[in-house]
């Protein structure tokens, strides 16, 4: 397993603690839009 999949773990996790942590699932749903955002923007930079 690669350092990129490790990092992607412990976010999603992270996240997860978060909404059960705050209860607060629109803000766990906000971080996971970010992430994912932030994930797509890395692909297309990788591909340019």
């Amino acid at each position: 397993m690669n350092r990129k999949e490790e990092l992607n773990k412990k976010m999603i996790k992270n996240i997860i603690i978060t909404i059960l942590k705050t209860g607060d699932i629109i803000h766990g749903i906000q971080m996971v839009g970010k992430y994912v955002i932030n994930i797509r923007c890395s692909f297309v930079l990788a591909y340019w």
